[in-house]
């Protein structure tokens, strides 16, 4: 009888832990300790529940090795994704470079990286000032994006439509603080994110999935409302995209494992948004279960356990097929509640419930405050249905959402 393999899981590990091919590992996971009741279901092995950045952190992984070896590290949170990468090398598991890890991190690296390599030509710039932006932006001209070159969950992304903008912008979250952020140009076009994994180089796509943003919303937080797979592109477009992706991530030092890449296509232009070795988040790997099957929770377990330094054909072959799937699946979609901000004393759902909506949930309890939105998880709630096709399927979680109705506190 086989003994199964140790992971050491940095960050999110619930999903796996659901996964229908968890006994092919045991699991080390690291995670903060706000997370805990996210591991009440189902339990690792073994759970360390500390910040990332603890210094000690090192060092407990290390003497875990010692005495029950990991075969390979999986990073699965973002603020873990550089401390997590880091450990892994120093203990010589199979996981992303570190230094790959942080070229990703730092969005300014990754485009210099691309530009260097003409993957990328957005043009961007690292300011420290509200001259800066304005500066940048006379010579793009707008609207350009601007951000925090680490950026988590879109926090503080926006999209700057002119100097007033600009201004509101750098007085509300930068004045003072004496930090670069990132200007970039406003590329134009449609929105998707493209889930691989990649086997030594070889990039197989798992996931094209069509994303919206409204910009109305958090003063032009350019934060996810909704997204629908499959994502409808050519097949000419489809073979761009790998191709585009094979050498972008290959120039990034990405050849292995899963990576999440958001582009924006106008005409024959596929231009880079960002990129980061981890599966997505924002119900992304549930929406692609729904519509094809893949379960790419059980993938990473199975990447995680192959042969070290080998590509393992069955892994990738079962990939392949699950590839193929893609194209041929019926529709999913979520849509995000991100009402108006202020204290909402009642929520009411549409009825009766279309057939079409799998689910939905609010996060607040009434009466509760709905926030500003500035990222992800000021997002309060979701809707989300499944249809014959992906874009049938978003508007009837958009139409569901829509007819929510918040009742809100009367002003005094």
């Amino acid at each position: 009888m086989s003994v199964s393999k140790h992971l050491v899981v940095f960050g999110a590990a619930e999903w796996l832990l659901a996964s229908e091919k968890r006994s092919l590992a045991r699991f080390t996971v690291v995670d903060r300790a706000y997370c805990y009741d996210n591991y009440a279901t189902n339990r690792p092995e073994r759970l360390l529940l500390m910040e990332y950045a603890d210094p000690s952190l090192p060092d407990m992984i290390a003497a875990i090795h010692r005495e029950d070896p990991f075969h390979g590290a999986l990073l699965m949170s973002d603020d873990a994704l550089i401390v997590g990468a880091t450990i892994a090398a120093a203990l010589g598991l199979e996981c992303a470079s570190a230094e790959a890890t942080a070229q990703l991190k730092d969005k300014s690296l990754m485009r210099t990286a691309l530009q260097s390599e003409k993957s990328d030509a957005v043009e961007f710039e690292r300011v420290h000032s509200l001259d800066g932006i304005a500066a940048f932006a006379d010579r793009v001209e707008y609207p350009i994006i601007v951000k925090p070159t680490n950026s988590v969950g879109s926090y503080l992304v926006k999209k700057i439509e002119d100097l007033h903008d600009a201004k509101r912008y750098w007085d509300e979250h930068w004045q003072g603080k004496g930090q670069a952020i990132l200007a970039e140009k406003f590329i134009e076009g449609t929105h998707f994110g493209i889930l691989t994994f990649s086997f030594t180089g070889r990039l197989l796509i798992i996931g094209i999935v069509r994303i919206f943003h409204d910009p109305a919303i958090g003063h032009g937080s350019w934060v996810s409302i909704g997204q629908y797979v499959p994502g409808e592109v050519t097949q000419a477009q489809r073979s761009a995209i790998a191709a585009t992706l094979s050498r972008a991530l290959s120039t990034l030092g990405i050849e292995d494992g899963p990576c999440w890449t958001e582009i924006r296509i106008n005409g024959e232009s596929i231009k880079i948004v960002e990129s980061q070795n981890r599966l997505p988040g924002g119900f992304i790997p549930q929406l692609i279960r729904h519509s094809t099957g893949i379960d790419v929770h059980n993938l990473l377990i199975e990447w995680g356990v192959r042969e070290r330094g080998s590509v393992d054909e069955k892994v990738v072959r079962a990939a392949e097929a699950l590839e193929s799937m893609h194209s041929t699946g019926s529709g999913a979609a979520i849509r995000f509640y991100t009402p108006q901000p202020g204290r909402v004393m009642r929520v009411t759902f549409p009825e009766p419930r279309p057939d079409a909506i799998l689910r939905s949930e609010i996060y607040i309890q009434t009466p509760g405050v709905a926030p500003v939105v500035t990222r992800d998880i000021d997002r309060i709630g979701y809707a989300l249905a499944i249809s014959d096709i992906g874009k049938d399927a978003y508007e009837a979680a958009s139409n569901f959402v829509e007819s929510t109705k918040f009742e809100y506190e009367a002003m005094v």
